[in-house]
């Protein structure tokens, strides 16, 4: 493994990512307490909405980057032109097809849900600049590709960082010096996009040169390759759906949108932490590959244990923490929320997370399967997962008075059954090694959910945050105490001389230049 340049890709997605949730954190509150809980729901929502339609585009571009990088790291750049450049195609093709059924959307949404009268012509117009900004996703979404083929994931984080800044400078702008419209955040989208496009593309060519763009490369073979096994991720995609995709939209529909509001700021932090998950997680993705697609099986399996382990220790403090602090955090973050909001939007936090605790351990895993182009037999357990989780919350919504918390609880209980039953054993299976070969990271997260979580409580009885600048201080010592153990639950002795000697080295080094 190539430890130098994992370091770079996983410091550029960490400082991308803080940005990203110090910008929510800053401006979700801000747009709550000006524009109501209700209108911001619909931002969430909007978002949904969008992964609905990703479920068909995913079977295009679900595989490209595994599919590109693979002939790459072979040295075959026609192929590799191929992909690209068919994928591309194709995705500009989609996009304008797609605008059609965008409009009409946006201009009949208010028949469609429960929406107050009053915000009916703002949220439209976040709808439409949103969908806007993720069809000009759609068209250029390929250009991804190169960074993740040559393992310069640290780019990406870095042009990230730039869009993320942007977006958060235009929201400021508008909502300080103009009335307050939650449609600002969709115009912030738009133009933060289009620069993310343009340096994405910058970044294309400079890195992969050889990766050409022409309509002579474009086959059907290729869409025929793509989709062929990107069908299992549309289908693995539906499943998320099925699992918390709808779960807005449900609430919308049967229950009320104020209670959507308060669901949707339930999920800002949990959403942040799964991207957390998937950005560490995913800093290992180009070296599994690129060793998967050299042949090498024992790097493989290390690199692969060494993911997990890695991501459940860099993970596992935040999810713990949340649900040890969330009540103090919702209490500084939402001041324009009741108590009993308050308390509403902190369990519905800890249901949405109760997989997350687990989940970190094993997220490595799901990776396997997309390296290995086997994703039908896991694909369909999800899916009956799924089905299984949207008839029984329609039964609980009928006949129970659990309302939104049924609609956030089911699919967190079915999936952690997935979490340490199937998933483990599929990946092994898939690596044609023992079945039992990831249980053992597995089972040091179970032990280390237990002694962390438990020494993080008990210090929370005598730890009680009254004001931002104190919240802070006490994380800083929870979560470092939090760190410590997790460090010698987790690694085992060579692995923690490994790290050791390497931070070390690092900074040696940095002394050296300064």
């Amino acid at each position: 493994m190539d430890k130098k340049r994992v370091t770079l890709n996983l410091i550029g997605q960490l400082l991308s990512l803080a940005c990203s949730i110090g910008i929510s954190l800053v401006l979700t509150p801000f747009v709550v307490s000006h524009l109501g809980k209700e209108a911001y729901g619909y931002v969430g929502l909007a978002n949904n909405f969008i992964s609905y339609i990703t479920v068909a585009l995913v079977a295009l571009t679900g595989m490209l980057s595994r599919n590109v990088t693979v002939a790459y790291s072979k040295k075959d750049y026609e192929t590799a032109s191929g992909y690209f450049s068919t994928a591309y195609f194709t995705e500009i093709i989609i996009a304008v097809v797609l605008l059609v059924p965008t409009i009409i959307l946006c201009s009949k949404m208010d028949t469609i849900f429960k929406m107050s009268s009053g915000i009916v012509s703002d949220v439209k117009t976040l709808w439409f600049l949103t969908f806007i900004s993720f069809l000009l996703g759609i068209s250029f979404g390929g250009f991804n590709s190169a960074m993740f083929a040559k393992n310069r994931l640290d780019i990406q984080s870095a042009i990230n960082i730039v869009k993320n800044l942007l977006n958060a400078g235009i929201l400021i702008i508008t909502f300080l010096f103009f009335t307050p419209k939650v449609w600002y955040i969709g115009l912030a989208a738009i133009v933060s996009n289009l620069v993310n496009i343009s340096l994405t593309a910058i970044a294309k060519w400079k890195l992969t040169p050889d990766i050409k763009l022409s309509l002579k490369y474009f086959d059907k073979k290729y869409i025929h390759d793509l989709v062929v096994v990107g069908i299992w991720n549309s289908l693995n995609k539906l499943q998320q759906l099925l699992i918390t995709g709808l779960d807005l939209l449900l609430t919308n529909l049967f229950i009320s949108g104020g209670e959507m509001g308060l669901l949707s700021i339930a999920k800002t932090v949990p959403g942040q932490i799964s991207t957390l998950i998937g950005t560490v997680s995913g800093t290992f993705d180009p070296t599994m590959t690129i060793a998967y697609g050299k042949g090498d099986k024992d790097g493989l399996l290390r690199q692969t244990k060494f993911a997990m382990k890695f991501t459940g220790f860099l993970c596992s403090i935040p999810v713990l923490g949340v649900i040890v602090y969330g009540l103090d955090f919702y209490r500084l973050w939402q001041t324009s929320l009741t108590a009993e909001e308050l308390m509403k939007v902190q369990i519905l936090a800890c249901l949405t997370l109760l997989p997350q605790v687990f989940s970190v351990f094993i997220f490595p895993l799901y990776n396997v399967n997309t390296i290995t182009c086997k994703l039908k037999v896991p694909v369909l357990v999800s899916l009956a997962i799924g089905v299984t989780n949207i008839v029984i919350v329609f039964i609980l919504l009928k006949t129970t008075s659990l309302g939104v918390y049924a609609i956030a609880g089911v699919s967190s209980i079915l999936w952690l059954g997935r979490i340490f039953t199937f998933v483990p054993l599929y990946a092994a299976h898939n690596l044609q090694t023992k079945l039992t070969t990831f249980y053992g990271p597995l089972l040091r997260g179970v032990i280390n959910v237990g002694v962390v979580g438990g020494v993080m409580y008990v210090m929370s009885l005598f730890l009680r945050p009254t004001s931002w600048l104190n919240f802070i201080a006490i994380i800083a010592v929870v979560g470092l105490v939090g760190y410590v153990i997790s460090f010698f639950i987790m690694f085992d002795k060579q692995e923690k001389k490994d790290v050791i000697i390497f931070a070390k080295q690092k900074l040696f080094k940095k002394k050296q230049t300064n």
